[in-house]
């Protein structure tokens, strides 16, 4: 048999039994644990959010040396990406990376060299310029002619791109600048002596520079350089340059029209034998020749310019026009009133007011009258009345702009006029 289980009295309702007790002072004790870890997490998170909070503060208060650094000391994708952020900020200090980039994407990097070349801060839209600073132009003098004078390749073309695009600065023409930039005319990089020849175009050449320039349009290779190294003798105003010039022959066109500019811009008279080979052989060149005739009286001019006048060259057609507006010989007179039926419109109206200055410009009325029946829009019509006009004295009802039917008026009472003064 088994013996009888002994049971103990159950706690009277509400009473707290040993065990009870024991175990709720354990669960409070847990709860408070619990409390204090929560509470001393809490406390670190909000610690440590502060602490990123503060460091990326200061990382963005530092952001610019930072990426300068990386731009300039990285590689790969890391030193790109800082580029591009220091480009998107406009980053001043950051001038000698843009310059050393340019021969990479001139396009990108131009207006930033332009926009911070000698200045703490980019201009802003609306504002006026910031002044150029003297410390902070001697700083990017330097960087400019470090890089021309550089051994690498695309960091001396750069260089150059950017004295190129810095030619309306004053400072530029510091002399050891100007000086470096006629050392790389005579380098072996045929790109860098094209982008030296170029900015030496836009600045006049310093007289130590003038032999490396001839030299350049003697014998350089590259035909681009020749024409821009010609560009800048011609800003010389140096008649021994003109003499040595003018010996000079060049296969391409371009480069004889620059040679041909540059000995006008001098003053050194070309011989109108000359010019008018020049004229025959070289067809590109025929405008440039043509302009350069405009202050000359000798005799065989005039033919040249009746010759130029019904070339095939709407340019070469419009110097001619010009030209003989203040000549009075009859060939010029016929020249330009059969040049009044020209298929270009600027030419025509040139025609218009070369007639109206030419002292002989009177017996060109026939043909502007007749010109005028045929005029295309309001701009030639209005041009050719007020021309017939002062030439005549007439007292013909002008033109209206945008009434037609005055158009028509005014032709009939201009062939009216004629009809009369035939009549006398």
């Amino acid at each position: 048999r088994r013996a009888p289980q002994r049971r103990h009295p159950r706690p009277a309702p509400g009473a707290r039994t040993k065990k009870g007790g024991v175990q709720e002072r354990l669960a409070q004790d847990r709860e408070l644990q619990l409390l204090r870890r929560r509470e001393l997490l809490t406390g670190r998170i909000a610690k440590a959010l502060l602490v990123l909070v503060a460091l990326a503060l200061l990382a963005y208060a530092a952001r610019r040396p930072l990426l300068r650094g990386l731009a300039r000391g990285g590689a790969g994708e890391p030193a790109a990406w800082a580029l591009d952020w220091l480009c998107e900020l406009e980053d001043a200090p950051s001038f000698d990376l843009y310059v050393a980039h340019m021969s990479e994407e001139s396009a990108r990097f131009t207006p930033l060299v332009y926009r911070l070349a000698g200045r703490a801060r980019a201009p802003e839209v609306g504002q006026p310029l910031p002044p150029d600073q003297p410390e902070l132009v001697q700083a990017h003098l330097a960087v400019l002619i470090g890089a021309v004078e550089s051994e690498d390749r695309d960091l001396r073309r750069g260089g150059l791109r950017a004295f190129i695009a810095l030619s309306d600065r004053a400072w530029l023409r510091s002399p050891p600048l100007l000086e470096a930039v006629g050392a790389a005319l005579q380098g072996p990089d045929e790109i860098a002596r094209r982008f030296a020849a170029i900015g030496l175009r836009d600045l006049a050449p310093l007289p130590s520079q003038h032999p490396r320039l001839l030299e350049v349009v003697k014998s350089d290779p590259d035909r681009i350089a020749r024409r821009f190294a010609a560009d800048a003798l011609g800003r010389s105003e140096d008649p021994a340059i003109g003499a040595q010039l003018s010996a000079l022959q060049d296969d391409a066109p371009e480069v004889q029209r620059a040679i041909f500019l540059a000995l006008a811009r001098i003053g050194v008279p070309v011989s109108l034998g000359r010019v008018r080979e020049i004229y025959q052989e070289f067809p590109p060149l025929r405008q440039a020749v043509v302009e350069s005739l405009q202050g000359r009286q000798e005799p065989g001019v005039d033919a040249l310019l009746e010759i130029a006048i019904r070339d095939d060259s709407p340019g070469t057609r419009l110097a001619a026009a010009a030209a003989l507006a203040k000549r009075s010989t009859p060939g010029g007179l016929e020249g330009l009133t059969y040049t009044l039926g020209d298929q270009d419109p600027a030419v025509r109206l040139q025609v218009v007011d070369s007639l109206l200055v030419r002292p002989d410009g009177k017996a060109a009325v026939p043909a502007l009258i007749g010109a005028l029946a045929e005029s295309q829009g309001w701009e030639e019509l209005r041009r050719i009345h007020a021309a017939l006009a002062k030439l005549t004295g007439g007292e013909v009802p002008a033109p209206i702009q945008g009434q037609e039917s005055t158009w028509a008026r005014t032709v009939a009472g201009w062939r009216g006029y004629l009809e009369r003064e035939r009549g006398r």
